[in-house]
């Protein structure tokens, strides 16, 4: 059922757009993440040997993780302070737009 293209396709057509969040916690192995972090670690080796040689290295992506609960709450949590900031800032531009009138 992983393999199956035609599923996948059609799963893909019925969901639409949607976050790939990686590999499920379940499958997600001791092996499995040792290999994530070698990925991680030769991504950052080769795009240091291209930039040490003149070339420009591309874009470092890490490998997908499992999304767990805790990570979707750091996040909700990120993005909470994020927009209290971002509040915070409107509110002070407000503030002094009304002061220099």
């Amino acid at each position: 059922m992983a393999q199956d293209d035609d599923l996948a396709q059609e799963l893909g057509d019925a969901i639409g757009n949607h976050k790939d969040t990686g590999p499920r916690l379940a499958e997600y192995t001791l092996e499995a993440q040792r290999l994530d972090l070698v990925t991680d670690l030769l991504q950052g080796l080769t795009a240091t040997l291209v930039a040490a040689n003149g070339g420009k290295p591309g874009r470092v992506r890490p490998a997908k993780r499992p999304e767990t609960a805790f990570t979707r709450a750091r996040e909700a949590a990120t993005m909470a302070r994020f927009n209290s900031l971002l509040d915070e800032v409107a509110a002070a531009q407000e503030r002094w737009s009304a002061s220099h009138k």
